[in-house]
């Protein structure tokens, strides 16, 4: 499969500054499977260690950090040579040995010629301060398989199309239907590696298939659960999982029109205040599998002095996952025949697009009664983007927020094809991962 991460590992490797890489993100996004493509396509050899796999590897820093001797013991437990100036190192699972994270140090000060990529997942989560390298690493994050990676393996022709289509050059009705179809199979299949090559395999009989992909995400899930316990230190699992279970009901919450925000109460027992759920919600946060998004109550620069801290939205990292734990058929999604959840499902699919260009740097605004989904940093101005799931794109929120802060630029995501206007530009909500280059554009 064909990731967009291969060409930022390409410019590493041939970065004058290189150091050792640590590869960031979700657990099952495909960390492991790219940096071994890009080691067997890119170098002589590829030698792989897996520190979840072995509590032998976990001793090979107990003599400290003389790295030399550590690639010595790395040979023989691998029983290969290595050709610190042709082959390519990886250490996978890195967050279970934290001597190995800091031993990141001295392979960059004393062997700085060797290529040694790491993967690890709930970095975030799990790392003390004191065992980081600070400024010894170069840094890349990746995350589910993109809308535009998905079109890139599912059909190049209309990847082409969707990379070309721009202000100056709109979609043919008929290239719009298709992307659209392609956007709504996405949301049922989401962007996890494993499920995405399932379906591009196995297309001929979809009922069969989607069946299989729905069975796939439930056992995911219940992976992702078991992590809870695995790595929550000090915070309670127990409130982690029931903060990860009660996401559909605040979706329900949200799109009811009773609030806009995250509400505590509920989610535990006897627990109704942000500080006594603070510490699960950031781990999910922290672990990749919440998005949360800031509510500023005022659209000016920086937005975070107009955050309080208990006011946030939280969308699932993967639409593909959404529809699983939320239970919605298959097929109602892909007539988009699911009442008020079309337009969660639309959000969430775009702050998970947005959250590959603004990590960690997603917010709404919201006023009195109107609502902003999202609002993006462009130079020095903000951009509203008003989410629309279908035809229908009458936008009082947005009419609010024009009036009262006059945006240079505003843009409205809905199932409408490409429609720019002066400062108004609408796109398809397909084209969301597309908005930091229409917006520089601007």
């Amino acid at each position: 499969m064909k990731r967009v991460i291969h060409k930022a590992l390409l410019d590493w490797k041939s970065s004058e500054n290189r150091k050792p890489l640590l590869l960031k993100g979700t657990r099952q996004v495909g960390k492991t499977w790219s940096l071994k493509n890009f080691g067997n396509e890119c170098y002589a050899k590829t030698h792989y260690l897996n520190f979840q796999d072995s509590n032998r590897l976990k001793s090979l820093f107990e003599d400290g950090y003389e790295v030399k001797k550590v690639i010595q013991d790395i040979e023989n437990y691998l029983q290969a040579g290595i050709d610190i100036h042709k082959d390519l190192l990886i250490f996978d699972e890195i967050q279970d040995c934290p001597q190995a994270i800091t031993s990141l140090k001295y392979f960059c000060e004393n062997i700085p010629e060797l290529s040694l990529c790491c993967a690890g997942s709930h970095l975030g989560v799990t790392l003390a301060v004191n065992s980081f390298p600070v400024g010894k690493i170069n840094s890349l994050s990746m995350y589910p398989v993109t809308f535009q990676e998905y079109l890139l393996n599912k059909n190049k022709r209309l990847y082409e199309s969707l990379l070309s289509a721009g202000i100056d050059n709109k979609l043919s009705s008929i290239t719009h239907g298709l992307l659209w179809d392609e956007l709504k199979t996405y949301y049922v299949i989401g962007g996890l590696p494993e499920i995405v090559q399932f379906y591009l395999e196995h297309q001929k009989n979809l009922f069969t298939t989607y069946t299989h992909i729905r069975k796939m995400q439930k056992e995911l899930i219940e992976n992702y659960r078991s992590d809870f316990a695995k790595h929550s230190g000090k915070v309670n699992a127990n409130h982690i999982n029931g903060v990860y279970d009660n996401i559909p009901s605040q979706i329900q919450k949200v799109h009811d029109g009773s609030v806009k925000r995250y509400q505590f109460k509920d989610v535990l027992p006897n627990k109704t205040k942000y500080s006594q759920l603070a510490g699960p919600i950031d781990w999910l946060v922290h672990a990749g599998l919440l998005l949360k998004v800031s509510i500023a109550n005022n659209a000016e620069i920086p937005l975070d002095a107009y955050c309080k801290q208990n006011m946030f939205k939280l969308y699932l990292f993967d639409t593909g996952l959404l529809g699983a734990q939320m239970k919605i058929p298959v097929e109602s999604i892909l007539k988009q025949d699911y009442g008020t959840f079309k337009g969660f499902f639309a959000e969430n699919f775009v702050a998970q697009e947005l959250n590959t260009i603004y990590p960690n740097e997603l917010y709404s605004w919201t006023k009195n009664n109107s609502e902003i989904e999202f609002v993006l940093t462009c130079g020095t101005s903000l951009v509203p983007v008003e989410v629309k799931s279908g035809s229908r794109v009458k936008a009082k929120s947005l009419q609010s927020f024009k009036k009262r802060y006059e945006p240079s630029l505003s843009v409205k995501l809905s199932a409408l094809n490409i429609d720019i206007q002066g400062g108004q530009s609408n796109y398809p909500i397909y084209m969301a991962g597309m908005l930091s280059k229409f917006l520089l554009h601007k």
